[in-house]
């Protein structure tokens, strides 16, 4: 983070005002860091000793106690891939549930992970649960979502109350080129008449913008990612002429019209013009396409009312906020609309029969605790800090530099786009192209302000960032983005590895030492009372 200085930064629709200190982080009401233990020449002292690598890959055997193999007294439960349920034997006896988060793909999976693990917490560790978010890069945000809801919406205090309660509020830059394309996104195409004189060139000439923007995508071998839209724009093409030779017919050119001939003429119209699939642009065309994507952003709702009506009103209301110095116009709090499935639940006409994916939440913890390197990031940090800002969990971490507060995640999650791939997966390059061309098609008139993005340097495979910033909901409207605050865990263990972590019952190449690492964590983790986050006033 930049260095910034001491500066009051106007960050909300309220006008109010928060400072940074001098590290450059805002200044908020945190309570002091517990350190367990003070640092000690062997904690910082050189990396563990290399466990020399196996002759040959050894397959992990389906034992359910690792101590009966000569590792620490852990039991594997269930290894879903990106989770896991361990238990954990510890030395006085006791017994610990861990719920290994390893990554947040899809929610089932999560989800049953949960699941297994309450169960194993509520009949041996009297209902306490350790949660591990070690070296967890993130995933899907709708996970995070609907592991919150499942773990929270029955706690005493829970901040979950509805299904849409843990779907965060976020808020993205403008610009001219974005502008553009949202007030595209709201005209509508223009359609054929009866009484137009120039219906058929009309056709005709979106018939050839058509083709040419398909042969343009074709430039590129892999089509720019967009071979389906190539297809689409030819397949398209070959219905408006089609419709054009049509309109060339007698009764339609001049002589005695009729209006079933006129009413299916409009309806072929609207099938080339749906084949096309006129992305970003179909929003306004017809009711059954509202809702596109522009650039990843789409309708929503508006801050403060969560089933507020999707639409761009979030998006129009502009507010303007200091950022790096400078005063920047942001939109509206809103919404990930196509990650909070129980909104999009609330407006099939807009999204469709979305049906949430959700267990009904737990009844039986008592007390939940993360555990973090602090490189829990994206998916893991929104769905780590929220929980645990809204006093509803404790958070241990270890690691970091010593004598400096440790942060309990690193980079927050939004939606995360590529601003260029080399290769034909999506990214944010690519997604302008295609909305540059479908542009051109449908708005031949219409002229870009400028190119929204230069290519980046061909030596550099992908740049990739979050497009959005999200808002911790406990710091209320005077909140600033997540990244701008350094959080600090309830305690911090001074327990340094420079060993991988992230998985217990895939073997990595240090396998033993990486076990007796992580009993190590988990055993001084579960001696630690349960100090959660006191509750802030704002």
């Amino acid at each position: 983070m930049a260095k910034l200085g001491r500066k009051e930064l106007p960050c909300s629709e309220g006008g109010t005002t928060l400072e940074l200190n001098a590290s450059g982080y805002a200044d908020a009401p945190w309570p002091p860091m517990e350190d367990v233990d003070a640092p000690d020449a062997t904690s910082v002292g050189p990396p563990e000793e290399q466990e020399p690598l196996p002759e040959k890959p050894r397959a992990l055997k389906a034992e359910r106690r690792s101590g009966s193999q000569g590792g620490p007294p852990v039991d594997a439960i269930l290894d879903l891939g990106p989770c896991e349920v361990l238990r954990v034997h510890l030395p006085s006896g006791k017994v610990a549930s861990v719920l290994k988060v390893l990554s947040f793909p899809d929610s089932s999976r999560i989800v049953r992970c949960a699941e297994v693990a309450v169960g194993l917490a509520a009949n041996e560790s009297d209902g306490k649960l350790i949660v591990d978010v070690i070296g967890n890069g993130g995933g899907r945000v709708s996970s995070g979502y609907l592991l919150n809801a499942y773990l929270y919406g029955k706690m005493p205090g829970t901040t979950y109350r509805k299904p849409y309660d843990a779907c965060e509020w976020y808020d993205l830059p403008k610009s001219r080129d974005l502008d553009w394309f949202v007030r595209l996104s709201m005209q509508a195409f223009s359609n054929i008449h009866a009484a137009s004189s120039r219906r058929r060139q009309h056709i005709l000439a979106l018939a050839s913008r058509m083709e040419t923007a398909a042969a343009a995508l074709a430039q590129d071998p892999s089509f720019f990612g967009r071979f389906a839209r190539v297809k689409a724009f030819e397949g398209a093409a070959v219905c408006l002429r089609r419709l054009a030779n049509a309109l060339d017919a007698p009764t339609l050119r001049g002589g005695e019209p009729s209006s079933g001939l006129e009413e299916r003429a409009s309806a072929q119209y609207r099938t080339c013009i749906t084949q096309a699939k006129a992305e970003p642009f179909r929003a306004s065309s017809w009711p059954a396409y509202r809702g596109a994507d522009v650039l990843g952003y789409r309708w929503s709702n508006k801050h403060p009312k969560a089933l507020s009506a999707p639409n761009w009103e979030y998006y129009s209301s502009t507010v303007t906020k200091i950022r790096g110095g400078e005063s920047r116009n942001f939109s509206s709090w809103t919404f990930l609309p196509g990650s909070c499935a129980a909104y999009m639940a609330h407006f099939p006409e807009v999204y469709g029969n979305v049906t949430p994916r959700r267990a009904a939440p737990q009844t039986q913890l008592k007390h939940v605790t993360y555990v973090s390197d602090g490189l829990c990031g994206s998916t893991c940090s929104v769905a780590s800090t929220r929980p645990y800002l809204d006093g509803l969990a404790t958070f241990v971490t270890f690691g970091g530099v010593p004598g400096q507060p440790l942060d309990i995640t690193t980079l927050n999650g939004g939606n995360v786009a590529a601003y260029q791939m080399m290769s034909s997966s999506r990214g944010l390059w690519t997604d302008a192209v295609s909305a540059m061309v479908d542009a051109a098609v449908f708005f031949p008139n219409e002229t870009l302000p400028s190119w929204p993005f230069l290519p980046i340097p061909l030596n550099i495979h992908t740049v990739s960032f979050a497009q959005r910033a999200q808002y911790p909901r406990v710091l209320g409207t005077r909140a600033l983005p997540r990244e701008w605050y350094l959080v600090p865990g309830s305690y911090h263990l001074n327990i340094w590895t420079s060993i991988e972590l992230t998985s217990y019952t895939v073997p990595p190449r240090q396998r033993q030492l990486a076990r007796q690492k992580l009993y190590e964590i988990y055993s001084r983790t579960a001696a630690l009372p349960p100090k959660p986050f006191p509750r802030l006033e704002v």
